[in-house]
């Protein structure tokens, strides 16, 4: 085996191999079988340079429906204060999604509808009354993948003003497994 004479073998990544490749790296493992172990050099020239591989990868079925900058007034906090006032949230989410079928029927029954995840989102969030962000984060997270049937999001949840002299603090999430 190519073990007992020291030989290291490396694999590509599936995308680079090619017939081609086969062959080579048989014909190398024959010539190391038989005890040729000098001259297994081969100057090898691409076809097609390695970046223009990722053009002949398998087309992404993953699409993005997005939310940017929901405004919601809820009552979020640890502290006293913040449990009497209503303070805003900021909500950005990225939802993966198929969009293909919508697009060719044109129908609004095969898309993510972004209008009724933001009024859950709003009806939610407005009646939470989460202490922590994080919390908060989790729940919403759950509820969009869960009712409108999302494989991955990513959610940015702010509270814009909550500390002196930045614009806005809180999280960014990732949920679910992003299609391929």
């Amino acid at each position: 085996t190519l073990a007992k004479i020291g030989a290291k073998v490396f694999y590509a990544r599936h995308e680079f191999c090619t017939d081609n490749g086969a062959m080579i790296a048989y014909a190398g493992c024959q010539r190391l079988l038989a005890g040729q172990h000098e001259g297994l050099a081969i100057n090898v020239k691409a076809r097609w340079p390695l970046n223009t591989l990722s053009s002949l990868k398998k087309e992404s079925l993953m699409d993005i429906v997005y939310i940017r900058d929901l405004r919601i007034d809820t009552i979020i906090g640890i502290y006293d204060w913040e449990r009497e006032v209503r303070q805003t949230v900021s909500i950005d989410l990225e939802m993966a999604s198929d969009i293909r079928k919508a697009a060719e029927t044109d129908d609004i029954q095969h898309a993510l509808n972004y209008k009724a995840v933001s009024k859950r989102l709003i009806a939610y969030v407005e009646n939470r009354n989460a202490l922590l962000v994080e919390t908060l984060a989790e729940e919403i997270a759950q509820v969009i993948r869960v009712e409108f049937n999302v494989p991955w999001l990513r959610l940015r949840l702010s509270k814009p003003g909550a500390v002196r002299g930045a614009r806005d603090v809180g999280l960014l999430i990732e949920r679910g497994a992003k299609p391929e």
